[in-house]
């Protein structure tokens, strides 16, 4: 395999590892709101704008994953050929 190849799969995994832990942050932040937060209109409110932020991290990253998955598909194949010209594949 080449290296190269491999290098771009673990740094594709390390970017979705960082997302998902964007995601919990976000995700005891907003419990922890909800703890704070007594009346009950706020509650409804904070649940609204959770909502709106799950929505929207949502297609952020099935934006930034189909747009990446495409990118790093273009990226190996471009590396997959020069370096096997270049003989850097084992």
């Amino acid at each position: 395999m080449c290296i190269t190849i491999i290098i771009y799969i673990i740094i594709y995994i390390i970017i979705y590892i960082i997302i998902i832990y964007i995601i919990i942050i976000i995700i005891f932040i907003i419990i922890i709101i909800i703890t704070i937060s007594i009346s009950v209109i706020y509650i409804i409110i904070v649940f609204i704008i959770i909502i709106i932020i799950i929505i929207i991290i949502i297609i952020i990253i099935i934006s930034i994953s189909s747009s990446s998955s495409s990118i790093y598909i273009i990226i190996i194949i471009f590396l997959s050929s020069s370096s096997s010209s270049s003989g850097l594949c084992t």
